[in-house]
């Protein structure tokens, strides 16, 4: 209970106000014990960063002081998606895990699945194409183009961001 609590009041602290709900806290606290083997993480927000200005979340997670990795997610809602991908990447920008916070349409919901998902760990920015990397879904067309798009783009802002920052060095 206590670790739950110090995460909800670290999200809340750098997410600058987006809401996410008890339910979000929990899943994105379960996907970064699962992927980094630990128990106390902060997630220190890059939305406030240009970089990040169409994300609702992109975090460093930091433990014992260190950047062990990166979550990027944002809200999709359009006439035919309504669903929040997140993804996990390491410090040097391989994919560790993609998930889904909240899946809010009939169509498409099968990208949910953790198997499905499971392809996209260890993508490293290189290719990524539906029906040759990653499997396509009867029924789950545009969710499953929807998530090839996004797992490129977040790591492209994330790349540039770490770009920027060691010019600044």
């Amino acid at each position: 209970m206590k670790i739950g609590v110090f995460l909800t009041l670290v999200v809340f602290e750098f997410l600058g106000g987006f809401d996410l709900s008890d339910r979000h806290h929990k899943k994105l606290s379960k996907l970064v014990k699962k992927v980094w083997k630990v128990e106390q993480f902060e997630l220190h927000n890059l939305t406030q960063l240009e970089t990040f200005d169409r994300y609702e979340l992109a975090c460093s997670i930091v433990v014992e002081e260190q950047i062990k990795g990166y979550i990027v997610g944002r809200k999709i809602v359009d006439a035919y998606l309504n669903y929040f991908p997140v993804f996990l990447f390491d410090s040097s920008l391989v994919a560790q895990k993609a998930g889904i916070l909240e899946m809010n349409t009939i169509k498409g919901a099968e990208i949910s699945s953790k198997s499905w998902l499971k392809q996209f760990e260890g993508f490293q920015g290189d290719q990524l194409e539906l029906g040759k990397q990653v499997d396509s879904m009867t029924g789950a067309t545009l969710s499953s183009i929807s998530m090839v798009s996004e797992i490129k783009a977040a790591r492209i802002m994330l790349k540039t961001l770490l770009a920027s920052t060691e010019k600044k060095r």
